[in-house]
């Protein structure tokens, strides 16, 4: 993957990546910038096994974010003391 990770982009990643034999690695050391659905690629390619090598620290703290909202769709805020 290069360039930036967004919308028609997507679409197609996700088709090649559907079609590609298991394990799947995913070489982002040329990406550059995703959208909200390029980052929902990358967390669920990784949810399903495949490995991503070469993303950036900012682009893997995107995925992470995701993936810790979609384990935990309460996010920090289910911490929180309530006030009364």
């Amino acid at each position: 993957m290069s360039g930036r990770l967004d919308g028609e982009s997507t679409a197609e990643a996700r088709r090649v990546c559907s079609s590609a034999a298991a394990p799947l690695l995913v070489d982002a050391s040329e990406l550059r910038d995703m959208g909200a659905d390029g980052t929902a690629l990358l967390a669920d390619l990784m949810a399903e096994g495949a490995k991503v090598e070469g993303l950036s620290g900012y682009l893997t703290m995107r995925v992470r974010n995701l993936q810790e909202e979609r384990e935990h769709p309460l996010g920090r805020d289910r911490w929180r003391r309530k006030e009364t």
